[in-house]
C-alpha cells in the first residue's frame, strides 16, 4: 500500500499526464529486494486492457519508476520530493505484476470471468477507503445476521404462547 504522501504524489502525476492525453494508467508497488525504486507507473494514451487481475496489455505508453526515498545518483538522501525516472517512453508490452504487489488502475476488463478481483482506481478508491468499504460490508452482514437471529427468536416465542 502507498503512504498518504506517495498517494498524493501519484495522483498529481496522474493529473499531469491526463492533460497530455494519457488517460489510462497502472500503478503498482515494487517490493523486490535490492531495488532502488518503490513504485512503477504505466501511462497510456490507448485503453489499457486487464487480461487478468495482474496481467495488462499496454500500448502507446510511458513507463515511469519512482524512488520515494529521495536518493540522488550518489546515494545521498534529498530533502525535497521524490525522484521519478521515465524508463521507457514508448512502452508497448504485456505487463505482468507480481501478485504480492498492490495494484491500482483504471484499466478496462478484457476477461469475462467475474471471479477475478478488480484492482481499485486510486483516484476513486484510495487505499484506506477500499479497506474501509470491505469492513463496512462485513459489519452490515453481521448486523443482518443479528437482526435475523433476533427476529426468529421472537417469532418462536410468540408461537410457544
Amino acid at each position: 500500500m502507498f503512504t498518504q504522501v506517495e498517494e498524493n504524489y501519484i495522483k498529481g502525476l496522474i493529473s499531469s499526464y491526463k492533460k497530455l492525453g494519457y488517460n489510462y494508467y497502472i500503478c503498482h508497488t515494487i517490493t523486490e529486494n535490492n531495488n532502488d525504486n518503490d513504485i512503477a507507473i504505466y501511462f497510456s494514451k490507448d485503453e489499457i486492457k486487464a487480461i487478468t487481475s495482474t496481467t495488462f496489455d499496454i500500448s502507446n505508453g510511458i513507463h515511469i519508476t519512482i524512488d520515494s526515498s529521495s536518493r540522488n545518483d550518489s546515494g545521498y538522501y534529498l530533502s525535497t520530493g521524490y525522484r521519478s525516472t521515465i524508463s521507457d517512453n514508448n512502452y508497448n508490452n504485456i505487463l505482468s505484476v507480481n501478485k504480492a504487489e498492490f495494484i491500482y488502475t483504471n484499466a478496462t476488463l478484457d476477461y469475462s470471468e467475474t471471479s477475478l478481483v478488480l484492482n481499485p482506481d486510486i483516484e476513486l478508491n484510495n487505499s484506506s477507503s477500499y479497506i474501509i468499504n470491505k469492513i463496512n460490508y462485513l459489519l452490515l452482514f453481521v448486523l443482518l445476521i443479528t437482526f435475523l437471529y433476533t427476529f426468529i427468536i421472537n417469532l418462536l416465542r410468540i408461537r410457544k404462547r
